[in-house]
């Protein structure tokens, strides 16, 4: 991403930061630091945070940190009596007060006219976003990264969904969601985000699952937990998460599907109208569904979903009575 800040242009995919076009020289430890500040304008970044993204948690003392900070300021030529770019909150931490804006837009990455409804010819892909914190940022500000982490590495365990790396989805941390820059930036027809509050002595956790393409709300809840029970809540999240995925994406896809031309489908379009007919029991769409399954498994010989939607039809032709063909179907079941 490319943020700017009056003469300022920092990009955080080429690591640099330019004044007026001319490169400007920071240590790596100090480009973090002014990257997490300006992804995070909106509020105060403790020293906690601070240590653990730009030393990895490592046990680092204070003057370590402001050592950074002093570093930074001296590169932007802002002065701590002056802060005009970096602000210091005693006992809360920093603040990036600059005017910066987000030149990364929609405008600017093109992307082909397509149908927008029809099924993309490879596997749908999903970004998680870092969740927002409500309150007292101190207290779900890590919970707010933990997340979105834990779920990045769930999803990853369906093969049939790509899953963005959090360090490209991280970017939109303290951005409002806008769909389109979703889609356009990371190539995402899904999105996860979610927001994090502490009400008393009680966490609430607010996830919404988004198409980017419609800017339709998939699925969303509410989970709450003591502050005690955090890990039970990340589980009980991270399994919602997975089941989601697991059913009603593929469910949501097949919605999108033009079925007027199922001859021209590609491998995932018919494997998602086929889990759309496959739950149906009923001859006609038992045998649409495996229709579909067939296609996909043609077209995609090692997409396993499809050969387990024809082992699964061929046991509901049985089951129900519907085969013309004991011996194939059983083979196949």
């Amino acid at each position: 991403m490319r943020f700017s800040f009056d003469a300022y242009v920092l990009d955080t995919e080429a690591r640099e930061l330019r004044q007026g076009g001319a490169p400007v020289s920071l240590e790596p430890q100090v480009f973090d630091l002014l990257v997490l500040l300006v992804e995070n304008r909106h509020r105060v970044v403790s020293k906690d945070e601070i240590v653990q993204r730009v030393w990895f948690g490592r046990a680092i003392s204070d003057w370590a940190v402001l050592g950074r900070i002093k570093a930074l300021r001296r590169a932007l030529g802002d002065g701590g009596d002056v802060q005009k770019y970096i602000r210091t909150l005693r006992g809360k931490g920093f603040r990036f007060v600059g005017e910066a804006k987000l030149l990364s837009s929609p405008a600017e990455v093109r992307v082909p006219e397509a149908a927008p409804l029809k099924a993309e010819s490879v596997p749908p892909c999903i970004a998680v976003l870092p969740f927002s914190v409500v309150g007292k940022a101190e207290v779900g500000s890590s919970l707010a990264d933990a997340i979105p982490r834990e779920l990045i590495r769930s999803l990853s365990s369906l093969k049939w969904l790509r899953v963005i790396a959090h360090g490209s989805s991280f970017r939109f941390r303290g951005d409002t969601v806008e769909f389109e820059n979703v889609r356009n930036l990371l190539a995402a027809q899904y999105c996860i985000s979610g927001m994090v509050e502490l009400q008393g002595n009680r966490l609430f956790v607010d996830i919404e699952l988004a198409d980017t393409r419609t800017g339709e709300v998939v699925w969303a809840a509410r989970k709450d937990a003591p502050v005690g029970e955090v890990q039970r809540l990340r589980n009980e999240i991270a399994a919602a998460v997975l089941n989601v995925s697991e059913f009603e994406l593929p469910a949501h896809e097949a919605r999108l599907l033009d079925v007027d031309d199922a001859e021209n489908l590609d491998a995932w379009s018919a494997l998602h109208l086929g889990f759309r007919h496959m739950y149906r029991f009923n001859r006609t769409d038992t045998e649409i569904a495996r229709g579909m399954f067939e296609r996909a498994a043609t077209l995609e010989p090692t997409l396993a979903r499809a050969h387990a939607g024809l082992s699964f039809t061929s046991f509901q032709r049985v089951f129900l009575g519907y085969s013309t063909d004991l011996e194939t179907d059983r083979s196949f079941a």
